[in-house]
């Protein structure tokens, strides 16, 4: 069963990655006026902090697939393994939660939203921001952690995952019902930030998205296998 959670964290690197380059071009060239030409969205398809992304996503896959590979070879599932995938979910809903605040601020009040980072007087402006966004990554990241387990104490793992796909799914289709008019808006305009900062929210949902279907694939790839095997002699 490894070998088919192998494929599966593979097709959705692949599927992650051949969308990169789509999604840049619709999101700074084709959409409203061109922002950047279509040579500097191909340079940035190609830099290496698009493909860290690609691959502490794909990391994200491997930790959300502990526990059904765990049931598709009928081991029992402790409570150490289930907290991987749940703390795993807790922290791309916290990025999630980030994204989508940063996307609306920025939608609303264009450049001014990433202003508003800034903690003047109380940190240095240089790294006010950075700062700031780390404070409430791990509020976020404790608030869901919190919340999950509230609403999923006592129950049966596999009924934990479903359920916890279809808040990460739901998640990710709320950010993007967000983040395109608000990248929409943000183009138009014509502002220098804005824009990087709402396509943040584009890359986030579309990730989370595919991720979400993970599960679900490797449970696919593990039935198929049961019914492809032979039935045991008598």
């Amino acid at each position: 069963m490894k070998r088919w959670a192998a494929v599966t964290v593979l097709l959705y690197a692949l599927a992650l990655a051949a969308l990169v380059l789509p999604t840049m071009l619709a999101a700074f060239t084709w959409i409203g006026r061109p922002m950047f030409p279509a040579t500097d969205v191909l340079e940035a398809a190609c830099h290496w902090g698009t493909w860290l992304w690609i691959a502490i996503a794909a990391l994200g896959q491997v930790l959300l697939l502990v526990v059904p590979v765990g049931m598709a070879e009928a081991r029992p599932i402790g409570r150490r393994r289930l907290a991987v995938p749940f703390v795993t979910a807790a922290a791309l809903l916290a990025l999630m939660t980030l994204s989508l605040v940063a996307t609306s601020s920025c939608g609303v009040r264009g450049d001014d939203g990433i202003g508003a980072l800034a903690l003047h007087g109380i940190v240095p402006s240089d790294w006010a921001p950075w700062f700031v966004l780390l404070v409430h990554a791990l509020i976020a990241w404790s608030a869901w952690g919190w919340i999950f387990h509230r609403r999923f104490r006592g129950t049966d793992p596999q009924s934990a995952m479903q359920r916890l796909m279809t808040w990460m799914l739901r998640g990710s289709i709320l950010e993007l019902l967000i983040a395109v008019p608000c990248h929409v808006v943000a183009r138009n305009r014509s502002e220098c930030c804005a824009p990087l900062a709402t396509f943040w929210g584009l890359a986030t949902g579309l990730t989370l998205m595919l991720m979400s279907f993970g599960p679900g694939v490797f449970f696919l790839f593990a039935e198929r296998m049961k019914r492809l095997r032979p039935a045991p002699r008598a």
